[in-house]
């Protein structure tokens, strides 16, 4: 296999070699559930109580006496109303996420930024210590922003008037 991207993923779909990018993928399950179970408690738990505060709701009641099945009521009333609070929980924890990355990538022995981190301290490479925390804090912001546009979708009390 002849590199193109540098990503394996990308790579092994270029050259077409299906099984070594299933390879690739179940290589990257260990990984994003190391990732993922430290966020994943406080995403539940507020999802759990904004959906719990939104069942609470009378226009949930007036659903039920309509007819629709608690999935409907679920997908189209409960959800869109329970996302705000946990999609405002996501951007905080994206900082700890990207943070992960560090810890994760050295365990599993992965090259990346976090790895270029790390080798960057041991070094006392002030410059590429500097470029890359610059980096993780510009991913930050996006995120944040992103956010913040999301919000304004799903919540049409912050649009202008």
């Amino acid at each position: 296999m002849t590199p193109h991207t540098g990503f394996v993923l990308l790579d092994t779909l270029i050259d077409g070699q299906f099984l070594a990018f299933g390879n690739a993928l179940l290589h990257l399950v260990l990984p994003c559930l190391a990732l993922g179970m430290g966020i994943a408690p406080p995403l539940m738990r507020i999802l759990r109580s904004s959906l719990l505060d939104t069942f609470a709701e009378d226009y949930i009641n007036a659903a039920r006496l309509r007819g629709l099945s608690e999935s409907q009521i679920l997908r189209i009333h409960g959800l869109r109303n329970a996302a705000l609070p946990t999609l405002n929980i996501v951007a905080m924890q994206v900082s700890l996420l990207i943070g992960g990355t560090l810890l994760i990538e050295k365990v599993f022995g992965m090259p990346g930024i976090g790895s270029l981190m790390i080798n960057a301290i041991s070094a006392h490479d002030l410059p590429m210590i500097q470029a890359l925390a610059m980096i993780y804090a510009i991913c930050v912001q996006v995120v944040n922003g992103l956010t913040d546009a999301l919000e304004v979708i799903f919540n049409p009390r912050l649009r202008f008037q």
